[in-house]
């Protein structure tokens, strides 16, 4: 509740400081909305999945957007 709740955005903060004071990177987790995401940003979260960003998929399509994206870096690097 991040994007309603001070308190859950305090909670939230202590603990991306307290993963940074220790030498980690921050990850959250059950990203579904944009003003989620950007209070996450607001607070130095360091990185954040969830169903904002994609909803899950088949390996097999994974497989298939890695190869398009690397298809397009390889014709990207010959011109």
């Amino acid at each position: 509740s991040i994007d309603h709740s001070d308190e859950d955005t305090a909670f939230v903060g202590g603990i991306v400081k307290l993963g940074h004071m220790i030498g980690l990177e921050v990850v959250a987790e059950g990203v579904e909305r944009v003003e989620q995401a950007l209070r996450l940003v607001d607070l130095g979260c360091d990185m954040a999945q969830g169903y904002f960003y994609s909803r899950s998929s088949e390996p097999t399509a994974l497989d298939r957007l890695i190869g398009a994206i690397e298809h397009t870096a390889v014709a990207a690097a010959g011109q």
